[in-house]
């Protein structure tokens, strides 16, 4: 008489076998199997340019300068009854040109898409009340919130007014100032490294202040 080879309570046909535990399991050969590593590239690097890519897809500041059309400001100054509106273009100019100078190697002054439009974006802008503000009369402005010096220095450049004060509380945009201030060769522009508040807290006595612009 035959006997089953593993005797015991049968199994119900159709339930499936326990599965052992899994630190019972044997180990998968698939999964131990080692991936074949890509081999490497001794290539040297590429080098790059100083600045990264960004510095690729600037064209040279003198370039950018000088595609601008600078005569179209005379009419503006003559407005302004500049004392020499040849002199205030080039000073313009070379204020511009310090500008996008320092936006691309010390900090932001101005969006990077406006520099090939800084005469129209900036300047000019920054020129349209020049001739409201001279028949004001006022001698004392104050430019708060100065920025890169927009308005406040292009319109001390066009003769308005005798007095500027720039109020700035970011020091990069500080710094800017005063080195166009000092390239330049401008008077009678004070820039002022804080907030309006401060400036005011920190004045003794009233200030004399015509007007102001931001």
């Amino acid at each position: 008489m035959l006997r089953p080879s593993n005797p015991g309570k049968p199994r119900p046909k159709g339930k499936p076998r326990p599965k052992p535990p899994r630190s019972e399991r044997k180990p998968d050969a698939r999964r131990e199997r080692p991936r074949p590593q890509a081999a490497r590239s001794h290539q040297p690097p590429r080098p790059q340019p100083v600045g990264g890519s960004r510095a690729r897809q600037h064209a040279p500041v003198e370039k950018v300068v000088a595609q601008q059309d600078w005569d179209s400001l005379i009419p503006h100054l003559l407005r302004a009854r500049t004392d020499d509106p040849e002199a205030a273009v080039e000073k313009l100019r070379r204020y511009a040109q310090l500008l996008i100078e320092w936006n691309r190697s010390v900090s932001n002054l101005i969006s990077g898409n406006d520099e090939p439009r800084i005469l129209d974006r900036h300047i000019r802008e920054s020129l349209e009340p020049a001739y409201w503000l001279h028949e004001a009369g006022g001698a004392r402005w104050l430019d708060f919130g100065a920025g890169a010096g927009l308005p406040g220095i292009p319109l001390a450049i066009a003769g308005i007014g005798e007095h500027w004060t720039m109020v700035e509380s970011r020091r990069p945009k500080v710094l800017f100032m005063r080195k166009a201030i000092e390239t330049l060769g401008l008077s009678g522009i004070e820039v002022y490294h804080g907030r309006l508040e401060t400036l005011v807290e920190e004045t003794s006595g009233p200030r004399a202040i015509d007007g102001f612009v931001s």
